[in-house]
């Protein structure tokens, strides 16, 4: 959306190699039943968009493969939503230079039952905020 992109896990060189628009298209065919049926590699595997947690930690070498991953996406993208790894006590949180917003909270009772947040991104990232909400 703009110039951010979301993935639910994670989002490395090797699937923007791949192609994003390949992947939903073989993504929704297996969904639909109308393709492959086997696992798909950037579905299944422990480096795969939705379960990869390698930006859940900032490190030199997380920040240095999200900024060639950010440079392989067509377009001007500055940044990548991810979630799947619950960020608490902090909540949603910024790394590498805000390039990578972590966005899970753990609100499932499950987990932290926190309290609802939500990352607004305005005018494409001239401003982004956390606004958080407190139970009554």
């Amino acid at each position: 959306v703009g110039s951010t992109v979301f993935a639910h896990g994670g989002l490395h060189p090797s699937h923007v190699r791949y192609g994003l628009d390949r992947m939903n298209g073989e993504t929704r065919s297996w969904i639909e039943g109308t393709g492959e049926r086997k696992a798909l590699w950037f579905l299944n595997a422990k480096e795969a968009v939705i379960w990869s947690r390698v930006y859940s930690v900032q490190g030199k070498e997380e920040c240095t493969m999200l900024e060639k991953t950010l440079q392989m996406i067509e377009g001007s993208v500055q940044r990548l939503v991810v979630g799947h790894t619950v960020q608490q006590p902090m909540g949603i949180n910024g790394a590498c230079s805000d390039q990578v917003y972590r966005i899970d909270i753990g609100m499932s009772s499950g987990m932290y039952d926190a309290e609802p947040e939500i990352l607004e991104i305005i005018d494409d990232g001239r401003e982004v905020r956390k606004v958080t909400f407190q139970s009554n």
